[in-house]
Parts: C-alpha cells; sequence; structure tokens
C-alpha cells in the first residue's frame, strides 16, 4: 500500500511528495513502508512526524540527497563562484576567509586546513574540485546514515551498506578508472605508461594488497616464534546503541542514530587508552588490526597480538576493561563485546585466525566458494564492504607495531639495482625485502619491539622548490631514498617522472564532470588556480613523483614474491 492511499488528507499527500522527493529512488520504498506501518498502527500525527524527524535527522545538504554526480558538480561549481564572489566582497582577506570557511560549514563541509596557509585555503573554497570532493563526501555518508536509519542496511535488507551507497561507489570507481587511463607518465628515459597501468602494480591493486599483507602477517607470526612470544585473538565490538538493527534483522530500540563513523572513533578511542595503560606497565605487543562491518554497518575489530608470555593475561585485563568501559553491565555485554582466543601453535599459525577476514574485506581471494559469515558469497560482499569502508573513511587494516612497511616498499624497489651504492646493513635488508622475508626484516629494523627512532632505516625526503599543487605554488616533500642511524644512504627514486594528459576521450556520463568553465580552459586533474582563483591547465606544474608504481627496474614496486 503506498502513503498517500492511507490518508484522505490532502495536506498529508503534499507533506508526503515533499520529503519523498528529497531521496533517491531506492530509499522510497522504505520511508514508503515506514509511514504506513506507523499510521496504522499509531495515527496520522505520528506518522507525519517521523517522516518530518527522518529528514530533519540529517542534516545539512538535505536538498543533495537525491542529486546524481553531474548535480553534484554543476552544485560545486556554483558554491565555489560564491566563495569567489565572496573573496571580492571583503577587502580583507582573513575576512574573507573567514566568511567562506562560514559558507562551508552552512552546507555541511567542515574544512580540515591542518599545515595549509591561509592564500592555499581560499584558493581551495574557490575552486569546484574541492567543492565536489568534499560534497560527494558529506552527501555521500548523509546519504548512508539516512539509510541506516530506515533499516536499508542489514542482512535482510543490504547488507554492511546500502544499494545506494553501493552503486554511488561504482560510479566513482568507474570514473577513477577512466580519469586515469587518460593521464601518461613518461620518464627521463623516453618510457611511457598511463596511471592506471602503474596503478595495478601497487597495492592499489587488490590482489597485491592482500598479498602484501598475508607476507607481513607471516613475516610476524615467525618472528614471535623464533623470539618465544605469545599470540592471542581478540575481537572486540562496539556497544548497543551503535547498532541500528539487531542480528534477528529487527530494529534494536536502543539504538541512538550514531554512524559507523562514530562507532569507529569509540574503538580507537578504547585502544589507545589500553595502549597508554599497557605503555605505563612496560608492557609492549605487536600484530594487525582488520576493521570490518557487521551486517548493519556497525565495525568491530578482529586482532591478532604478540607479546612475552608473561604479559598475558594482563593484556587481557587491559582489554576487556576498555571494551567495556561503557554499557558494560548492559545485557549480552561480558560475553559478546569482548572475547580472546589463544593461539595453539600446534593446531596452526597465527596467520589462519586473520587471514579470512584480511581476504573477505579485500577481494574474496581463496573464499569463492565460501558463505560469508553473515549470510551471501564472500566475493560479492566484498564489494559492499569496500563501498561500507569508502564511504565512512575508515581504515580497515592496521599494523600494530614493528618496523613500518614505507622503508620496506623503497627496500622493494631496489632490488640488486642499488649494489654499488649501499653500505652498512642496506643490502642485508634490501635481500630481505625482496625475498618477502618479513621477519627478517624486522629483526633488522631493530626488532618488533623498537620504537620508531632506534629503527635501523628511515626514509628520507627532501624538498622541491619547483614543485607545484593545484593550491600552492611552495613546494612540496618528496621521497627520494634511505638514510641508515650510521650515515650510510641510497637513493631509491631513480627516474624524473612527468605526468601529460592523453588524447582526450570522447564525453560520456563519466567524464563529463571535467567540463571547461566558459573561457576555453580545462577544469581537468591538473588544473591550478591563477590569481583569479580559476583554473587553468598547466602542464609544466603537473610534476610528480609516480615511481610508487614505476621504479629503474622497469615497473617494479608491488609485491613480486611476497606471498
Amino acid at each position: 500500500m503506498l502513503a498517500i492511499e492511507v490518508t484522505g488528507e490532502w495536506l498529508d499527500h503534499k507533506h508526503i511528495r515533499a520529503h519523498f522527493a528529497k531521496y533517491p529512488k531506492r530509499f522510497k520504498p522504505a520511508i514508503n513502508r515506514r509511514y504506513v506501518e506507523l499510521y496504522q498502527r499509531e495515527g496520522r500525527a505520528a506518522a507525519n512526524l517521523a517522516l518530518l524527524d527522518i529528514t530533519e535527522a540529517i542534516g545539512g545538504n538535505k536538498a543533495l540527497l537525491a542529486a546524481s554526480d553531474d548535480e553534484i558538480c554543476a552544485y560545486a561549481k556554483a558554491r565555489a563562484d560564491e566563495c569567489f564572489r565572496l573573496a571580492g566582497y571583503w577587502k580583507d582577506a582573513d575576512l574573507a576567509l573567514r566568511a567562506m570557511i562560514g559558507l562551508a560549514e552552512k552546507y555541511g563541509i567542515k574544512p580540515q586546513f591542518k599545515g595549509v596557509e591561509k592564500s592555499g585555503q581560499r584558493a581551495r573554497l574557490c575552486c569546484e574540485l574541492w567543492w565536489r570532493r568534499q560534497l560527494r563526501k558529506v552527501v555521500g555518508r548523509q546519504v548512508e546514515a539516512a539509510a541506516i536509519n530506515l533499516g536499508m542496511v542489514s542482512k535482510r535488507a543490504g547488507i554492511y551498506s546500502s544499494d545506494e551507497t553501493v552503486a554511488r561507489r561504482k560510479g566513482q570507481r568507474r570514473r577513477n578508472a577512466a580519469l586515469l587511463e587518460t593521464i601518461l607518465a613518461v620518464n627521463d628515459e623516453g618510457q611511457e605508461y598511463t596511471l592506471a597501468q602503474l596503478s595495478a602494480l601497487g597495492v592499489s591493486n587488490p590482489e597485491i594488497r592482500r598479498m602484501e599483507l598475508m607476507a607481513r602477517m607471516a613475516g610476524f607470526d615467525s618472528y614471535s616464534r623464533t623470539h618465544g612470544h605469545a599470540a592471542e585473538f581478540y575481537t572486540i565490538t562496539a556497544p548497543s546503541r551503535f547498532h541500528a538493527v539487531r542480528s534477528d534483522g529487527k530494529p534494536n530500540p536502543k539504538y541512538k542514530a550514531e554512524t559507523p563513523r562514530e562507532a569507529q572513533a569509540h574503538l580507537c578511542k578504547g585502544w589507545a587508552l589500553s595502549r597508554a595503560a599497557l605503555a605505563k606497565e612496560g608492557i609492549k605487543v605487536y600484530g594487525f588490526r582488520v576493521v570490518e562491518p557487521h551486517h548493519d554497518g556497525t565495525p568491530h575489530w578482529h586482532m591478532v597480538l604478540f607479546m612475552q608470555p608473561a604479559h598475558v593475561e594482563r593484556v587481557r585485563e587491559v582489554l576487556r576493561h576498555y571494551a567495556l568501559r561503557e554499557d558494560g553491565d548492559e545485557f549480552g555485554a561480558s560475553e559478546h563485546r569482548f572475547k580472546f582466543e589463544p593461539i595453539d601453535r600446534k593446531k596452526g599459525s597465527a596467520v589462519g585466525y586473520l587471514a579470512k577476514y584480511i581476504s573477505k574485506n579485500i577481494n574474496g581471494k581463496g573464499l569463492e566458494d565460501a558463505d560469508d559469515f553473515e549470510g551471501g558469497s564472500v566475493t560479492g560482499n566484498a564489494v559492499r564492504v569496500d563501498a561500507w569502508a569508502a564511504c565512512w573513511g575508515i581504515r580497515q587494516f592496521q599494523q600494530i607495531g614493528g618496523a613500518g612497511v614505507g622503508v620496506w616498499r623503497e627496500l622493494r624497489r631496489l632490488g640488486d639495482a642499488g649494489d654499488d651504492q649501499m653500505g652498512g646493513i642496506l643490502p642485508d635488508l634490501v635481500a630481505a625485502a625482496d625475498a618477502g622475508d618479513w621477519a627478517g626484516y624486522t629483526a633488522l629494523m631493530g626488532g618488533a619491539f623498537a620504537k620508531r627512532r632506534f629503527h635501523a632505516v628511515k626514509v628520507r625526503r627532501v624538498w622541491f622548490d619547483e614543485a607545484m599543487t593545484r593550491y600552492d605554488g611552495a613546494g612540496m616533500e618528496r621521497v627520494e631514498g634511505l638514510e641508515t642511524r650510521w650515515g650510510d644512504y641510497v637513493k631509491t627514486r631513480l627516474r624524473e617522472w612527468v605526468l601529460k594528459r592523453a588524447v582526450r576521450p570522447a564525453w560520456s556520463s563519466v567524464n563529463n564532470c571535467n567540463r571547461g568553465n566558459g573561457d576555453g580552459r580545462e577544469n581537468g586533474a591538473f588544473a591550478a588556480p591563477n590569481a583569479g582563483g580559476r583554473s587553468a591547465f598547466r602542464e609544466s606544474e603537473a610534476r610528480a613523483d609516480v615511481s610508487k608504481g614505476a621504479s629503474s627496474r622497469g615497473i617494479g614496486g608491488g609485491c613480486h614474491g611476497a606471498a
């Protein structure tokens, strides 16, 4: 039954149509169902007020909830033009910046300009590309929050994330893929590749990402065995107030309309308090954390931690204490909010405890024929998990302790290419990294418990005055090589790269947002602001070090041989 059929009041029909028009088409059946149920159970006033509450809970940018990406692009251009006019209206630059930030906040955007000069802040606020990114993120989260409140995210509706958010994520991936195909990277030897080709060779490639994570996890496990460390598997879940839907598919009456991002912040705070408490007692741990969603999108953590055997009981106590610090006495909290399991090395390695979660949350590799733990196929649900993580900005995988992966990736660029310029411990580190030996790499870097300032090698970054960004012309830092604590140095970025636009593709719904601004200039990926705040393509300023995907060894840099 339709909402307008249960009531004969003309004002109700107007009220219903006005609110329905604000939502994407995929939302309308759920909103209609909610209205009809309330009308039949509690009456006309309750149904109309509930419809109003759903919209009011969303916050700013209600006008964009049902907008297509093209409409968001047009809206972003209008807001950038509005900021441009404000910049001209205020004679005082600081007052102009304050007015522009106020405008952004009015539209639900909270600008984060940490470390950015005021001139760069003004340039960003006058740029439609900056507005486009911010609006896509804010609107996407508002849409998903509304979907959660309407019960559209659950094992019985859209598991992990709503169908609307999955569709938006697919659109984003298509746009990104089309853009990468239109940009060429050319090095000083004349080698030329599209950014799509280079992206496929690094950790942007899901399979390479999975292989690298597995190699690092296996390395920690091997290192812990060698040093006699204990291993434990933990699962930490957020309180009931963060869960919109219960495991049986029914709405949770304790739900406080808090988003998955807020639930993740709650879990992060508990972990930070736990680590601080352990550090005060001189207890150190290392391992990996995987964040994945419950069926209703609420995040929970799986961790494998390694530690001295004498510290096992205390680590359990501290983690349990902070996991239950809020609402620890609610029903089921003691059984479900914190779980631990000692890892029996006689039955298998610690890698097996996280392998399925790593694979499930990347591409489902190796689990193609398995059922998901909450229903559906693993490979199909990996797409929904990706949409969930992208929407809420949640980091799915996090290394805890040990040597950083940044040095590891720089070492893997070299292989045997830099033997003549390496000294000290560097050849051994390169050999370990090239062989995918994370355990050996960890030991050479100073051990799993060593603080970062005591690591054997660190990444060296240099300042390039001629480097330009879209908004700032004051230069930028870039990775150049590696240096040891004892003064040895090796250069890892051996090629100079220049980015340039490939042949412009035909117009399509994927690339049509990169429109001209009406004066013959392009608002493309490398557009840089001129004095007027508008964008102009400057190929000479589009320099970037893309050797993250290409090195002197060809286009290496992936995790070859790491599995």
